[in-house]
């Protein structure tokens, strides 16, 4: 099962989630993804091909580096069968485990980094509350989780790359790529 969540952008610093009362959040069990640019987003349960999922349901093609591990499935661009009408840059990816394992939130865009920065002021509405143990950034991007929405708390980042989160394991309720 396939299940699309919105969300609405902000000017300014980036995209900011905003999932209305009629969406239901994730399960913890569930990968998800989010177009920074075209505020399109979609989850899928935690060992399916998020990737492909994403094309087939969007028409959006993810570009991600080969060999990139997304909620548990290894990402191989030349598996991707599913013709489609637009391409968006993974911008960074959050992960369930230490050392970029168990369920993944994939942020994606149309541009990279070096063009703006982009950010999640509340991760509840996708099931990331408090759920993060790890994360990667890509596209030029480092990245921030924040222990409060709306940036607020203790932080951690900004960084390329964290394969564990010490302390704001499990607390990060807000995310900024920059």
């Amino acid at each position: 099962m396939f299940v699309l969540v919105g969300f609405g952008t902000t000017a300014g610093a980036g995209v900011q989630a905003s999932g209305g009362a009629s969406t239901p959040a994730p399960v913890s069990k569930e990968t998800c993804w989010a177009d920074l640019t075209t505020a399109q987003s979609l989850c899928v349960p935690t060992g399916t091909d998020l990737v492909t999922a994403v094309a087939e349901t969007t028409g959006i093609r993810l570009v991600v580096p080969d060999g990139t591990v997304i909620g548990g499935v290894v990402s191989e661009r030349s598996q991707l069968k599913t013709p489609t009408v637009a391409t968006s840059t993974v911008t960074g990816i959050l992960y369930d485990d230490i050392n970029y394992g168990g369920g993944s939130f994939v942020a994606s865009s149309s541009g990279t980094c070096s063009v703006g920065s982009y950010s999640f002021a509340d991760l509840s509405p996708f099931g990331w509350n408090d759920r993060a143990s790890s994360f990667r950034s890509y596209a030029g991007c480092s990245g921030a989780v924040y222990q409060n929405i709306n940036f607020g708390g203790s932080t951690y980042g900004f960084v390329v790359n964290a394969p564990s989160l010490g302390s704001m394991n499990d607390q990060a309720s807000s995310w900024r790529m920059q």
